[in-house]
């Protein structure tokens, strides 16, 4: 299928949708241009032929309508008002015409007396006609009667003409400028369209090519910058965070498998070594139990590391539902946990200090859930804190709230990695040198099961002391 893209597509639609709005606009337009022209002209001969009139008027005291100096003025006038002017009689019989010509054709002709004196009784009215030949073609014709000043008889009548060609001939040189302009516009706007579509488009473009680049496996393309302040703007950033999430979640892959393959390398090659050792007599008979104790201490490592990641899904689709129905003793669940960790914390010479009430608190939250979110919070206090130091763990309510505190002494995280701790598979030891035993999932768990049940977890990091807090609800 051909390509056609979208600024193509919007730019040819927007220009069809323009020139149909100047199309229409034009028919409209010259509609009422030419209306208004004639309007206009017929309103100029309307007053016209009332101004001749009262100036025969005015002269027939002395002079007869034939007067040489009457035909001299309303050649004047017919020159003004751009219109051809005649006077007749009372029979329709002409006697003076605006022609400059001395033998004038019309002089001795005859008008239609029935329009004219019809003409005449409205002298705002205006006709287009030939005045039954009088005009070689039709021309807008008003009329007015011509009175004695003293007696008020009619005398005759002035019939004023325009011609239709001069009226054309000036609606067409209207319609020329128009179309001049509306072409200028049409060609401007065009240009326009096309150039800030474009730049509007730019970044679709860009997208379009960076997502390719994802799909090729290249996570460090990023579409801009763009900082403007719009929808396409606003598009931009958003793509480029997600462009940044993938590269984090691609990099977190990858570290992830490196350590899944390191962790699973190392007791399997022990396993296996064992195993072969004990098969073809390398190790003593007498020494098996020692070796086969091995055998199974890794072979239980690796059902924890296994154990860990199903975990994952486990608390994703069950904290919710788990909320609605269960409730868990937070003081019992942390005092329990403590012993669990009894022979680590007593390997490392910590001492524990604890702040926890006699009294019960029942919270809401399932069991094994609480008793995971406190057991990773505490094996990592344990596990980072300095020899010989102590770890201190409060609990205390507040309105409705329970707040679980962990302090432990140790080195600090570091600033940049604060707000990465609590993501999948995230490791703040790279070298694995202190972190050997776990996989950047505790962490990650502890986060989705307390943001599951519409808690918060917060961490703070300095001086060498590290504190966890968590809340929980109490429940009713």
């Amino acid at each position: 299928m051909k390509k056609r893209s979208i600024l193509t597509r919007n730019y040819f639609a927007a220009i069809a949708v323009f020139l149909v709005g100047i199309v229409m606009f034009a028919m409209a337009f010259s509609g009422f241009s030419y209306r208004h022209i004639i309007e206009d002209k017929c309103g100029t001969i309307s007053s016209t032929v009332k101004v001749v009139a009262n100036t025969a008027s005015a002269k027939s005291v002395d002079a007869g309508l034939d007067d040489w100096d009457l035909r001299m003025t309303i050649s004047t006038i017919a020159e003004a008002a751009g219109a051809h002017i005649s006077i007749c009689d009372t029979a329709g019989t002409v006697y003076s015409c605006s022609d400059n010509d001395v033998f004038c054709s019309h002089i001795g002709g005859s008008v239609s007396l029935q329009t004219v004196s019809s003409l005449a009784a409205n002298s705002d009215a205006c006709l287009r006609t030939e005045l039954e030949g009088y005009f070689p073609s039709e021309k807008y014709v008003a009329c007015a009667s011509i009175s004695s000043p003293y007696t008020g008889e009619l005398i005759g009548y002035v019939v004023a003409a325009a011609g239709i060609e001069s009226i054309t001939a000036m609606w067409q040189e209207f319609l020329g400028i128009f179309a001049v302009i509306a072409i200028i516009i049409i060609v401007a706007v065009s240009i326009v369209y096309w150039f800030t579509s474009k730049e509007q488009l730019a970044p679709l473009g860009e997208m379009a090519a960076a997502a390719r680049s994802f799909g090729k496996g290249d996570m460090t393309v990023r579409v801009g910058p763009h900082d403007r302040p719009d929808e396409i703007g606003e598009l931009s950033a958003a793509f480029n965070q997600m462009a940044e999430s993938l590269e984090r979640s691609e990099m977190q892959r990858r570290e992830f498998i490196a350590n899944v393959s390191h962790e699973l390398k190392t007791p399997m090659t022990t396993i296996s070594g064992y195993a072969d050792g004990l098969l073809d007599g390398t190790i003593p008979w007498e020494n098996r139990e020692r070796y086969l104790a091995v055998i199974s201490d890794e072979t239980r490592r690796l059902s924890r590391l296994v154990r860990k990641m199903l975990n994952i899904s486990a608390v994703q689709n069950d904290t919710m539902q788990a909320l609605k129905n269960s409730r868990c003793s937070i003081c019992e669940t942390v005092r329990t946990t403590i012993l669990s960790l009894e022979g680590k914390i007593a390997a490392k010479g910590i001492e524990i200090e604890a702040e926890i009430p006699d009294s019960e608190i029942t919270v809401r939250g399932e069991q094994d859930a609480i008793t995971q979110v406190c057991y990773n919070i505490l094996d990592n206090a344990v596990k980072f804190s300095y020899e010989n130091t102590t770890i201190v763990i409060k609990i205390w309510k507040q309105e409705n709230k329970v707040y679980v505190s962990v302090k432990n002494c140790g080195d600090s995280i570091d600033e940049a990695e604060l707000p990465y701790i609590f993501e999948r598979f995230h490791k703040s030891d790279k070298s694995r040198g202190i972190d050997k035993d776990g996989v950047g999932l505790g962490l990650y768990i502890v986060k989705n099961v307390i943001t599951g049940y519409g808690e918060k977890i917060m961490v703070r990091s300095e001086n060498n002391e590290t504190e966890f807090v968590f809340t929980l609800t109490l429940a009713e």
